[in-house]
């Protein structure tokens, strides 16, 4: 079992040693055996051909193809065989921690699990396909986990994931499946004789012309025990949002089980039943649709209804419900479409659902509630928030056929303190002290409004996504270190390790933030207000460190404000991108304070500022910081949309910004003909700076045009500047 390197600098005559690394994905593959390792070196991959697979692992051998300690791993792949990657017949093969970008210039799948047996995604991605990510053919124990697919099916009405022609003993699990191309594209299904199979907690959304279903369970042949379950499935503007049907005749659906998933903001039905006209009749046999929730499904016109069963004729169904299900409208529409006949011949039994809809339902010929339905609020937690945890005293709890609750969630303890550890596991953990989750992200969806979670101390690679956490100023929602314990977010290979949006009220505390490297890598990132950082380090980052900014094109005044950073360090950002350690646009109402902003330039780059305050920031102070080896320590700017102004810069100590150009305190009109207003600086400490004047007025370098701008109200009175030269640069004032 021997470990081999690959790397986009090597060479496939070398050993394949770390020092001496091959360079192609496809020697590799025809190289190893059973049992052996390949490791990808961080760096881009380009197949001039298609990776077709010839060697297998063995059952207790398999061969594994991985990126390197967490190096970022790109393989652009090159169609052959309507496929950039086949697994060809071949078995026992793993693949982890690799992106994959398809060959946008052929028509076929991006991974192609070709007649195989026991092979496993983990972790990896699938992009920039014309037909499907993965598609999978009279494969076995296929396992895809944790993956990411997007941007695929751009030209062919396929699915994102599809595991098709007979498939078996097959598992789809913590998937991100999002924005596919603009058709009848599908974001997961089993179809043409599959079976034994298991669909559960993936992601699937953003897919706007996924009419037949987010997550499909599809004949053409006889399928059978399907189990889909606590799976997210949203934002399907034309789409229905979990179908089971058959689109060809003549086929059967036998024990197919969607029960705990959670769907919403689907155009089309929550929850559909097919079957096509003109076609052979289907038979459905066990197919049932158990504890589910669904909000604000149906909407577009021609559908509106959380359950759809058009075409379908009584005489095919067998043992099939629709039971325990809460069905939440926002638009007047049924809560069942089509469904009388087969629920009046005791084909499709409908019962104890909850119905509820502020607009009112519609109810005629075409549509029923079933039996022992409640017709009630059901008290989510947070219902805009889609946090669909049921409050105690909802009338869905233990409502539900055999005393069970109605709908996919738990009811929402009130206990408001949770914990995420190394030693956690998402799947049996509780979040308690004793039985914490294992990822942050596990937390982080668990969690409500108010809540505070503690990260125990261990090094986490994840992206931290805290969002729709909208409190108050008398419960804010903590995210924290336990006890001073260090804890380390490693954004290795992705945009930001950490990202706040649309929420408020919130205090994120005591977390190391590092290697935000790949290209616009920001270690964090706010889209909120009312927040509060503090006791954080961030660095080792592409871009800057924090940026707290709409990123939508457009001016947006005053839609980010109250924040505020205490001693937070910042160290060796910007290393690849033009910008600021702490950045600010727009932002109303902030403070900064007790931080060290240090290291902050490109080599050697005048526009990399410590702190940035600019285009309309407005009501800030910026006090008590140590600004170090910057381009520039503080820059503050116009745009044409607005005026910064009333932020005050007091008791910071400003040195070392040695650069060419580098200044202390830089106040730039940049280009635009208008004031800057009530910008006071006052008690701040400049020294070892290049420039001798460390408050610099200027029309962005010197424009040659003259521009007429104005800075009425500034003041920098009572501070200290030394001149820059080579003694001073070695030796304190």
């Amino acid at each position: 079992m021997a470990t081999y390197f690959v790397s986009p600098t090597g060479l496939d005559t070398n050993p394949g040693t770390l020092g001496q690394p091959w360079k192609t994905p496809q020697h590799a593959s025809d190289t190893v055996v059973a049992g052996d390792t390949v490791n990808f070196l961080g760096g881009t991959y380009t197949n001039t051909t298609g990776w077709i697979f010839n060697r297998s692992g063995s059952p207790s051998r398999s061969i594994i193809f991985q990126n390197y300690d967490g190096q970022a791993v790109t393989i652009k792949l090159k169609q052959l065989w309507w496929s950039g990657l086949s697994t060809n017949t071949m078995g026992y093969l793993k693949f982890i921690g690799l992106n994959f970008i398809g060959d946008s210039t052929a028509p076929g799948y991006g991974i192609f699990i070709d007649r195989s047996n026991d092979i496993t995604f983990q972790y990896c991605s699938i992009t920039d396909t014309n037909s499907s990510g993965f598609n999978s053919q009279h494969a076995s124990y296929l396992v895809i986990d944790h993956c990411e697919v997007w941007n695929v099916c751009k030209a062919y009405d396929e699915e994102c994931i599809s595991i098709t022609e007979e498939s078996h003993h097959f598992e789809v699990m913590y998937c991100n499946v999002h924005h596919a191309g603009s058709s009848q594209r599908i974001g997961i299904d089993a179809k043409v004789g599959c079976h034994d199979g298991k669909i559960h907690h993936n992601n699937v959304h953003d897919l706007p012309g996924a009419w037949l279903g987010g997550i499909y369970v599809d004949s053409r042949g006889a399928s059978y025990n399907i189990e889909v379950y606590e799976n997210d499935v949203h934002d399907l503007p034309n789409g229905a949002g979990i179908d089971v049907g058959d689109e060809t005749g003549g086929g059967s659906l036998v024990n197919i089980n969607f029960h705990h998933n959670r769907v919403w903001n689907c155009g089309n039905a929550g929850a559909s039943i097919s079957q096509f006209t003109n076609v052979p009749l289907t038979t459905f046999t066990d197919v049932h649709f158990d504890n589910n929730t669904f909000y604000n499904c149906g909407y577009q016109a021609n559908y509106f209804a959380v359950l759809n069963t058009d075409g379908v004729n009584p005489a095919s169904m067998t043992n099939c419900s629709f039971r325990n299900n809460i069905g939440f409208g926002l638009v007047r529409s049924y809560p069942t479409i089509y469904t009388p006949p087969i629920y009046n011949a005791g084909s499709l039994k409908i019962d104890h659902n909850l119905w509820y809809n502020p607009a009112g339902w519609r109810l005629d010929e075409y549509s029923t509630k079933g039996d022992s339905f409640i017709e009630a609020n059901p008290l989510f937690v947070n219902a805009t928030s889609y946090d669909f945890r049921l409050q105690p005293g909802s009338p869905a709890i233990g409502a539900g056929y055999g005393g069970v609750n109605i709908g996919a969630e738990e009811i929402y303890t009130l206990i408001s303190t949770w914990y995420v550890a190394m030693t956690g596991n998402d799947t049996t953990g509780d979040g308690s002290i004793n039985r914490p989750w294992r990822s942050i992200n596990k937390g982080l969806s668990s969690i409500v409004a108010g809540d505070t979670l503690y990260i125990r101390a261990g090094t986490y690679y994840e992206r931290l996504q805290i969002g729709n956490l909208v409190s108050d100023s008398s419960h804010w929602t903590i995210i924290s270190n336990y006890q001073e314990e260090e804890v380390i977010i490693d954004g290795t290979g992705l945009y930001a390790p950490a990202q706040i949006y649309s929420s408020s009220y919130l205090q994120f505390n005591g977390v190391e933030l590092k290697n935000a490297q790949n290209r616009w890598g920001i270690g964090l990132s706010l889209e909120c207000h009312y927040i509060t950082l503090s006791n954080l380090l961030i660095h080792d980052t592409y871009a800057g460190a924090i940026y707290a900014a709409y990123d939508d094109v457009g001016y947006h005044p005053n839609m980010i404000t109250h924040i505020v950073l205490d001693n937070v360090h910042t160290l060796n950002t910007n290393k690849g991108l033009t910008g600021e350690a702490i950045s600010f646009v727009t932002v109303d109402n902030f403070e900064i304070k007790n931080s060290l902003i240090e290291h902050t330039f490109k080599s050697g780059d005048t526009q990399q500022a410590g702190i940035d305050t600019k285009y309309g920031c407005t009501n800030g102070h910026i006090h008590h910081n140590e600004l170090n080896d910057c381009g520039a320590g503080f820059y503050c700017g116009n745009i044409n949309q607005g005026v910064t102004s009333s932020i005050e810069f007091d008791h910071n100590k400003v040195h070392h910004c040695m650069v060419l150009g580098g200044t202390g305190m830089l106040l730039d009109s940049e280009g635009v003909p208008i004031s800057m207003t009530g910008v006071n600086a006052h008690d701040n400490t400049f020294y070892y700076n290049y420039r001798g004047i460390s408050v610099f007025m200027s029309l962005w370098l010197l424009a040659a045009v003259p521009i007429q701008s104005s800075a009425e109200g500034i003041s920098y009175g009572n501070g200290r500047n030394f001149r820059s030269d080579s003694y001073h640069r070695f030796h304190d004032p």
